[in-house]
């Protein structure tokens, strides 16, 4: 019994394939080629476009750090807000002991009957009084006095020394302020915030379209 050999294919019906013993067929190996420089192409662009948001989430992240540390800079320093803890009875039932104020700077002027926080530079005293206006001088100058007291200040308040006008009232925060004032609290808050910022999202990680065409292609051509 004799056995005919096998034909072999032809230049014109194959292609060099680099796995042993198969071969292409060559339109399939032309549509391949013709297909691998736009996968490549669209994983570059893909590449390129998460680059670009991890920067403007890293950018993001900076502004709000800036923006963060403007608007909590004390007004002793030119920032617009003040931070004051009451000590005394002088402004009861309003405010009490350890109940934090935040107070923000007037570009306008203050008025009669506003609650202020100011610095006294005066031979008597020297420090922050929380207490409210009671009348304005010619001069330009203010009278204050403590909601609990029945008598004015022994001094004028001089406009440059008020840091700002009382706009909210937390009952109680002294101990937690302390917490969140000090440097290691502060700076792991600013530290969660860039993490978050920068975090890689889950599309950051997921397989391109082009790449899925690409890993398609490949198996395609596999036993």
């Amino acid at each position: 019994m004799s056995v005919a050999p096998a034909e072999s294919p032809t230049n014109e019906e194959v292609a060099w394939s680099p796995l042993p013993g198969r071969h292409l067929n060559r339109a399939d190996a032309a549509d391949r080629t013709a297909r691998a420089p736009e996968s490549h192409g669209s994983s570059r662009t893909a590449r390129g476009r998460n680059s670009i948001g991890r920067i403007l989430r890293a950018v993001m992240s900076i502004v709000l750090l800036v923006f963060l540390g403007l608007a909590v800079w004390p007004a002793s320093k030119g920032g617009p807000l003040t931070f004051a803890i009451v000590s005394g009875e002088s402004m009861e039932p309003g405010y009490h002991t350890g109940d934090l104020l935040v107070a923000v700077r007037k570009f306008d002027g203050y008025q009669v009957g506003d609650s202020i926080v100011y610095m006294v530079d005066d031979e008597r005293l020297h420090g922050r009084v929380v207490h409210r206006i009671t009348a304005q001088l010619p001069n330009g100058n203010f009278l204050t006095r403590g909601d609990n007291k029945p008598f004015n200040d022994p001094w004028e308040v001089r406009p440059d020394w008020i840091l700002g006008e009382v706009e909210l009232l937390v009952p109680q925060v002294y101990t937690a302020l302390r917490i969140m004032a000090s440097p290691i609290f502060l700076g792991t808050i600013f530290g969660l915030i860039v993490v978050l910022l920068l975090w890689p999202r889950d599309d950051d990680d997921e397989p391109t379209d082009a790449g899925l065409r690409s890993v398609e292609g490949e198996g395609a051509g596999r036993p």
